[in-house]
């Protein structure tokens, strides 16, 4: 058995998010697994907390970086990393708690360990159904117009509080770990935004790079530059 199955077990994965909650809290907390999703970069489990306290939620989200097929390497600029990932989305949860909100932009984020590559978060139920790539995938017009508009409505309110910001949450991603060594605009590994300006031939080849993409899959690609 590999080193990555022990820290894939949903169960070692609970045990460790109650040592992160524990801190958070001041007090012993302990969880049980109660769901687990898995995705192409992480593993998510849904936690119950065994003890019932008044002070503390009953149920939490963990978010753990998969590193079955990349190593994790929280030191390392190399890419691709699983703990880039991973660190992306834990300075993002950990700014958006600190912005103001009539409706919060993140869950709240209760802490994490580097050391075995996990978040713990808010848990927010379910939520509706559908979303929005559901309803889009679906055959309800109405119904797809409505949720996208919606969806890019709360975008755009993100953007609109956090423009000007980006110092803030660079420090904090800072903070947790090695940045990734920049790609090229518009690769995968996704660049980093950029916050200086693009030399023209990188631009000319992401553009040649769409259309040609574009045309291999029957799409004609419009001329000129935006």
């Amino acid at each position: 058995m590999k080193m990555s199955d022990d820290r894939h077990n949903p169960d070692f994965i609970a045990n460790i998010a109650g040592n992160v909650l524990s801190a958070h809290f001041g007090q012993t907390i302990r969880l049980r697994t109660t769901k687990v999703f898995t995705t192409a970069a992480s593993i998510v489990v849904r936690c119950a907390v065994l003890d019932n306290r008044f002070d503390v939620p009953a149920s939490f989200i963990v978010k753990k970086a998969r590193e079955d097929e990349f190593r994790w390497d929280p030191d390392s600029p190399e890419t691709p990393n699983p703990a880039h990932w991973l660190f992306n989305d834990w300075a993002a949860a950990e700014f958006l708690n600190t912005v103001p909100s009539a409706i919060p932009f993140s869950p709240t984020l209760y802490g994490g360990s580097k050391d075995y590559g996990l978040i713990v978060l808010e848990d927010l139920g379910d939520g509706e159904s559908p979303n929005t790539f559901d309803a889009l995938c679906g055959d309800d017009a109405e119904l797809a117009e409505e949720t996208l508009l919606e969806h890019v409505s709360l975008l755009g309110q993100l953007h609109a509080a956090t423009i000007g910001r980006h110092e803030e949450y660079r420090r904090i991603r800072q903070r947790l770990g090695a940045l990734p060594n920049p790609e090229k605009l518009f690769q995968d590994p996704w660049s980093d935004a950029r916050l200086h300006a693009i030399a023209t031939s990188e631009v000319e080849e992401a553009i040649t790079l769409y259309r040609t993409i574009c045309e291999s899959r029957g799409q004609p690609s419009a001329s000129g530059r935006n």
